[in-house]
């Protein structure tokens, strides 16, 4: 099967029989062409599956009496038989990471990648497998949008507003939340100079930090920085944060207050490196086969599965940190789901190391 062969069942079975109705309102075949055209920019029968799943999940109800008056097929009569068709196929998605950096597209692609199909929806798309984020998807209008983004290093650098809740840049809202919340997330930017032009892929960025500026907030995205000598470690950086966190916290609350007052509103910048361990991959995958799905801790089945190759998917947790001496070896890791992969690194560890 293909991915033409899938559009066109969806097409041949729903969208043309519709159209072609002389007593179908024109209401429902605007919609109807709508389908069309964001089935047309379906990239693999992957992403086709999760339109359809998704169109079926938010279907306008007068749209399916409509069709159903008129004896015509609808989304959800169809999506049994699709499933069925195009079993083989119906896991494999688009790979954002086969596009190129430079590469222009069109809105359409850029939204069903961030697995959104409303033009109008938000700039900021995160995808999620199971419930957590996988990467997000950013549209990036540098003039004349809602927004005034702008590359603050070219190409390095980018300021990129919060989404808007209501006239405020809130911070919980749940795009600009997936963000916050998942700084070590890749960030796929989209990026135009102005609305008349198409989006360029601008690659991968991360988020860095959150700028207030009045009352509005923006973020600052970055490439992961090179290693530069003689600055400080990341993880030095971000211990001291932590202790001068923990200092503040037990100090007099109005001395605290009182160095609020004095405090100038921008932060400072200064350089970090970063120091990256190279992993076995043979740990990693035979740790992951040891646990054929099944996480280490609590037991639970991974929480979906990988586009790849349709395995359940765990991380494997190093039970003796790297970082503090630990062996990259099978008897020191362990597979586990996302949720109590979190849990030993920010919350109540269960797993202890034998030495």
């Amino acid at each position: 099967m293909t991915l033409e062969a899938a559009q066109a069942f969806i097409l041949q079975n729903v969208i043309e029989p519709g159209l072609a109705h002389h007593a179908l309102e024109n209401k429902t075949k605007k919609s109807l062409k709508n389908a069309s055209t964001w089935i047309k920019h379906m990239p693999s029968v992957g992403d086709l599956n999760h339109y359809l799943s998704s169109a079926v999940r938010s279907a306008n109800k007068q749209n399916y009496n409509a069709l159903k008056e008129h004896n015509l097929l609808t989304f959800e009569d169809i999506r049994p038989e699709f499933e069925i068709v195009f079993r083989d196929e119906i896991n494999q998605y688009f790979d954002p990471n086969q596009i190129k950096v430079g590469e222009t597209t069109n809105s359409y692609f850029v939204n069903i990648l961030g697995r959104s199909y409303n033009l109008q929806s938000s700039g900021i798309l995160p995808v999620k497998f199971g419930n957590a984020v996988a990467y997000t998807v950013i549209k990036c209008t540098l003039e004349g949008g809602e927004y005034d983004n702008e590359w603050l290093e070219e190409d390095i650098t980018l300021k990129y507003y919060l989404k808007k809740n209501r006239g405020e840049y809130s911070i919980t809202h749940s795009y600009n939340a997936a963000i916050i919340e998942n700084p070590e997330v890749p960030i796929h930017a989209f990026i135009r100079a102005t609305k008349k032009e198409s989006f360029q892929y601008a690659g991968i960025l991360y988020y860095r930090r959150l700028h207030r500026e009045g009352e509005a907030k923006w973020f600052e995205f970055t490439r992961f920085a090179a290693i530069i000598e003689n600055q400080p470690p990341l993880l030095e950086i971000q211990t001291d944060l932590q202790n001068q966190v923990e200092k503040s916290r037990s100090d007099d609350a109005k001395k605290r207050k009182e160095r609020l007052q004095r405090a100038p509103r921008k932060p400072t910048k200064r350089l970090a490196t970063v120091e990256v361990f190279e992993r076995n991959p043979d740990v990693i995958a035979e740790a992951l086969e040891q646990a054929n799905g099944v996480c280490g801790a609590c037991g639970r089945k991974g929480p979906f599965k990988r586009r790849r190759d349709g395995s359940l998917f765990l991380e494997v947790h190093h039970i003796k940190p790297l970082s503090d001496g630990g062996d990259d070896a099978l008897d020191n890791v362990i597979a586990l789901c996302p949720n109590c992969h979190r849990n030993e690194h920010f919350g109540s560890p269960v797993l202890m190391p034998t030495s």
